[in-house]
C-alpha cells in the first residue's frame, strides 16, 4: 500500500517528469537501498552488509546531497524499533556516515554560496526569521502531502516579517506537535518517529542553510520528495490500523485504499501533462501562479530563442513588473530589443542591468556590442574593459575591444588589445587581420602586411581575409608601378591575384603592368579573365585592347576599345589608343 501511494503521489511528478530533478529518483534508490542494507547489518552483524550500506550511502549522497540526513534517519528508526539508543550499537557505526554527510553538506553549502548565487539581498533573513520560515515550510509540505492539489512548478515566495507575531505560530505549532508526541512516546513511538523522519528529511531545505532556489520560492515539490515515503508509510499503517478497528467484509477492505490510489493516479496523470514540453510547463505555471516572475523570464527566453522577440519582450516586462531590480531580466529585455532593432532602448536596459550588478558580464558585453553596432564605439570601451577585468583571458572580448578602440580613433590602444589577444592565442586569424588594419592606421605598413599574410595563412578559405590581403598587395603594387618599378609591381599584382582570384582590378592592372614591361602575350589571358569577372569595367576592356594591339591583333583590339568607350565614352586615353589602332588599320 505504501509503495503504491508513494508511486502515484502527485507531488512526485515533478521529480520524475522534470529531467533536472531525476537525481531525486536516483538518490532515493541508493538511499533506501543503503537503509535496508544497514538494517540487515544491525540484525545479522555481518561486515559486508555494513560495507554495502556505506557504499550505497556514498552513491546516494553523490547523487544528491540532501540524502546526508540518512544517518539521523537510521538513528530514529533504531530508536523506534528498540525504544532506546546505545552509543556502541546505534551511534558509533554511523559516525563515519555523519562525517561524510557533514563534509558533503558543507561543500554543497559553499558551492551554493560561491557559485550558485545563494548569497546577498535575497538571503539576508535573521536567525529568528529563519526559525519562523522553517515552521511555514513544514506545514506547507504537510498540507501538500495530505492534500496534493493546487500544485505549481513555482510557488509564491513568502515575505517573512519577524515583527508579526502571527508568523511565529507555524513554528510554535511544530514545537507543540513535537512536544506532544514526545510526551506520548510511552504509549507508542511510531507517531514521534514518523514526525521526526518527516521533519528531518526536510531539514536541508527548511531555511537554516541558503539554497539558491529560495530566490524564487521557499518551497518546491521536488524538495519534498524525500519525505513522501514517510507519508506513504504513515498512511498505509493508519489504513491497516483502521481496518483492524472497523470490521469490514474482506471484499471491502481493499476498496478505500484502492480508491485513494486511483485518485492519486488520476491527479498525477493530470499533473504530468504540463511537463510534455517547456513552453507548456511555463504557461501552466503562470496560470496557477501569475506572480511567478521566473516563469515569465524563462518563457521569454524560450520565445526569444524561437524567434519571437516581441512576445519575449512582453514576458520580460511582466517579470520586471514583479522584480524590477533583477539585472538578468533587464539584460534579457535588452536582447529582445536588439532582435527587434530597437538599439537605443536595448542600450538603456543593458545599462540598467550593469547599474544593478556591475559585475554581470553578459550585460556588460551586450551593452558594449550594441554600442559598437549603434556607431558609438567610444562608449563601448568602458564596458569592454570592465568585462575583461572580470575575465582577462577572454580572447573574443579583447578582439572586440580592439575594434571599438580602432573605430573610436585610438589605433595605438587597439594594437595593444589585439596583441594581448594574440598572446592568448597566436592562431587567431581575425586578430591578425584587425591588428594589420590598426598598424596601417599608425603608419606601419610592413608590419601590417606581415600580419595580413599570417591571417591568410591561418584561414586561407576566408574570402574576407583573402580580399583584404589582395587589396593591400594591390595598393602596394600600384605604388610601385607609379614609381616606375614594374617588376615589383608585377610581383605584387600576381600575389594579389593569387590570394584573391576574383579581384578583377588586380588582374586588370597586372595585365597593364605586363604590357608596359613588354610582355603583352602574358597579359592577354589575365585581362580576358578580368573582363569576364567585371564586364562593366571600361579599363579592363581598354587594357585588353592595348595588349592585343601590341600583339598586332588590331581588329580584336579595336573591338575592345569600342566596348570600353561604350562604357566610358568621355575617356580621352581610351579614345587616343583607339585612334592609334584605327591609324594602324589605315582608317
Amino acid at each position: 500500500r505504501s509503495a503504491l501511494l508513494f508511486a502515484f503521489h502527485p507531488v512526485c511528478v515533478e521529480s520524475v517528469a522534470w529531467i533536472s530533478e531525476e537525481k531525486n529518483t536516483l538518490s532515493l534508490v541508493f538511499y533506501l537501498g543503503s537503509a535496508l542494507a544497514y538494517l540487515r547489518f544491525r540484525e545479522r552483524g555481518r561486515a559486508p552488509l555494513y560495507a554495502l550500506a556505506f557504499v550505497l550511502y556514498g552513491l546516494a549522497i553523490l547523487s544528491k546531497s540532501v540524502t546526508a540526513t540518512l544517518p539521523a534517519t537510521l538513528v530514529v528508526v533504531q530508536w523506534w524499533r528498540h525504544g532506546r539508543l546505545s552509543w556502541r550499537r546505534d551511534i558509533l557505526p554511523l559516525v563515519p556516515w555523519c562525517a561524510l554527510g557533514a563534509l558533503v553538506g558543507l561543500l554543497t553549502a559553499w558551492v551554493e554560496r560561491r557559485y550558485g548565487g545563494a548569497a546577498g539581498e535575497g538571503f539576508d533573513l535573521p536567525a529568528l526569521g529563519r526559525v519562523m520560515l522553517a515552521g511555514h515550510i513544514v506545514w506547507f509540505y504537510v498540507a501538500k502531502a495530505v492534500l496534493p492539489v493546487s500544485l505549481a512548478f513555482f510557488y509564491p515566495r513568502w515575505t517573512i516579517d519577524t515583527t508579526q507575531v502571527a508568523q511565529a505560530l507555524p513554528s510554535l505549532g511544530v514545537l507543540a506537535v513535537t512536544a506532544f508526541l514526545f510526551l506520548r512516546r510511552d504509549r507508542g513511538r511510531a507517531g514521534l518517529a514518523l514526525w521526526l523522519l518527516f521533519v528531518g528529511a526536510l531539514f536541508p531545505v527548511l531555511g537554516f542553510m541558503n539554497v539558491y532556489g529560495f530566490v524564487f520560492s521557499y518551497v518546491a515539490d521536488h524538495w519534498q520528495y524525500m519525505t513522501l515515503p514517510v507519508v506513504a508509510a504513515a498512511a498505509a499503517a493508519g489504513a491497516v490500523a483502521l481496518c483492524e478497528r472497523v470490521p469490514l467484509p474482506a471484499s471491502l477492505r481493499l476498496a478505500p485504499g484502492g480508491a485513494l490510489v486511483a485518485l492519486m493516479a488520476v491527479l498525477s496523470f493530470r499533473e504530468a501533462g504540463q511537463y510534455k514540453e517547456v513552453e507548456t510547463l511555463y504557461r501552466s505555471t503562470l496560470q496557477r501562479n501569475p506572480g511567478a516572475w521566473l516563469a515569465h523570464t524563462n518563457l521569454g527566453t524560450l520565445l526569444l530563442n524561437q524567434g519571437h522577440p516581441d512576445q519575449a519582450l512582453a514576458e520580460f516586462r511582466a517579470a520586471l513588473a514583479i522584480v524590477p531590480r533583477y539585472p538578468e531580466i533587464h539584460s534579457n529585455a535588452g536582447d529582445a530589443l536588439v532582435a527587434l532593432g530597437r538599439a537605443p532602448e536595448a542600450i538603456t536596459e543593458y545599462a540598467r542591468a550593469v547599474a544593478l550588478e556591475p559585475r554581470y558580464t553578459p550585460a556588460l558585453i551586450n551593452l558594449a556590442h550594441t554600442l559598437v553596432a549603434a556607431r558609438k564605439p567610444a562608449e563601448a570601451i568602458a564596458p569592454y574593459k570592465a568585462a575583461l577585468e572580470l575575465q582577462p583571458s577572454h580572447i573574443e572580448w579583447r578582439i572586440d575591444l580592439g575594434v571599438a578602440l580602432a573605430e573610436a580613433g585610438r589605433p595605438a590602444e587597439a594594437i595593444d588589445s589585439y596583441e594581448a589577444a594574440l598572446r592568448l592565442d597566436p592562431r587567431r586569424a581575425d586578430a591578425h587581420a584587425n591588428l594589420a588594419n590598426a598598424l596601417l592606421q599608425v603608419g606601419r605598413p610592413d608590419a601590417a602586411l606581415a600580419h595580413l599574410r599570417t591571417a591568410y595563412a591561418l584561414a586561407p578559405g576566408d574570402s574576407r581575409l583573402s580580399h583584404n590581403l589582395g587589396v593591400f598587395l594591390y595598393t602596394r603594387a600600384t605604388q610601385a608601378a607609379a614609381a616606375g618599378d614594374l617588376s615589383r609591381a608585377i610581383a605584387g599584382y600576381r600575389e594579389a591575384v593569387a590570394v584573391a582570384p576574383d579581384f578583377a582590378e588586380a588582374r586588370a592592372d597586372l595585365g597593364l603592368a605586363e604590357v608596359m614591361a613588354g610582355f603583352p602575350d602574358r597579359a592577354v589571358d589575365g585581362l580576358r579573365e578580368a573582363v569576364r569577372l567585371k564586364p562593366e569595367s571600361a579599363l579592363a576592356h581598354a587594357y585588353l585592347g592595348l595588349a592585343l594591339s601590341r600583339l598586332g591583333r588590331l581588329t580584336d583590339a579595336l573591338r575592345e576599345f569600342d566596348r570600353a568607350l561604350d562604357l566610358k565614352p568621355s575617356d580621352p586615353d581610351i579614345r587616343y589608343q583607339r585612334g592609334l589602332v584605327l591609324r594602324a588599320l589605315g582608317h
